[in-house]
């Protein structure tokens, strides 16, 4: 797909075509960040090359990487998830990307702004917003729960308030603490325990018959040390089902936006699965 800048209308044909592929069940966003992810990686290269070619400096760095993992297995009592080299690189790569964000914001701005405007219209012209509208006439209202406001934003067209209960951001997790979710003494709140425990609270919070929720962790502007990838699990709850349905996706990326334009994307996807 072409994504490069044009008149107004030009756009409009390229969100008409492609909400038209995503509602036939094409995947849109990582056409939409393709280029932008094979440029900063080919900055990441240059980075690598150039250091590798500086044997000194190369060393040098190596060691400063076992030291560092040297001091925090000491200080923390835990070994990462690296060898000192594979640290070293880890961290040249993410700060060539952090370089690239830096110099490339506005563009990974616009790519994630028309993936929403292509959901918005999948779901006008596949006929999903006519099928939720009918539904919640039926009593099953829908309950959204995102950890950023992803899907939530093409939700609210003409007639959504006959579907539409609730929509919750928990950013925080005092917020998720109100919603009911309890963690303490859990090592991860991204998990499938997590995000299933937000479908059953919205299930029981709200009187939703159907919520779609979701739990994710977005790129960092640093390297993990525990070397989690960028990942997200979304819960389906539907009517008269004692338990949530739950998948869980790796979105390996520098990009938050790409990862926004993804969960999106797979949100859509799975929403669908609940209204066929």
């Amino acid at each position: 797909m072409d994504t490069s800048y044009g008149p107004m209308d030009n756009q409009a044909v390229f969100v008409r075509e492609g909400g038209r592929r995503l509602a036939r069940g094409n995947t849109i966003a990582n056409e939409l960040f393709n280029s932008m992810k094979w440029e900063a990686k080919v900055l990441g290269d240059s980075c690598l090359k150039s250091l590798e070619l500086n044997p000194a400096e190369y060393q040098q760095k190596l060691e400063g990487a076992r030291q560092e993992m040297a001091s925090w297995n000491l200080k923390l009592g835990q070994t990462l998830a690296y060898t000192p080299e594979e640290w070293m690189k880890a961290k040249i790569t993410r700060e060539a990307a952090n370089q690239y964000i830096a110099s490339e914001q506005h563009r990974l701005i616009y790519a994630n702004a028309l993936h929403q405007a292509i959901v918005a219209e999948a779901i006008r012209m596949g006929g999903l917003a006519e099928i939720l509208i009918e539904e919640g006439k039926k009593g099953n209202l829908l309950t959204v729960i995102e950890t950023s406001s992803r899907l939530a934003p093409v939700l609210t067209f003409p007639g959504a308030s006959s579907y539409l209960c609730a929509m919750v951001v928990p950013y925080a997790r005092e917020a998720r603490t109100v919603l009911g979710e309890d963690h303490e003494g859990r090592k991860h709140f991204i998990s499938e325990e997590a995000v299933r425990e937000s479908a059953d609270n919205a299930y029981n919070l709200f009187g939703a018959k159907m919520v779609l929720a979701e739990s994710s962790a977005a790129p960092r502007s640093d390297v993990p040390k525990s070397g989690r990838k960028p990942e997200v699990y979304i819960a389906r709850m539907l009517p008269n089902e004692p338990s949530s349905n739950v998948t869980h996706h790796v979105i390996d990326t520098p990009f938050r936006e790409e990862f926004d334009a993804r969960v999106r994307e797979l949100m859509f996807f799975a929403l669908k699965e609940m209204y066929k």
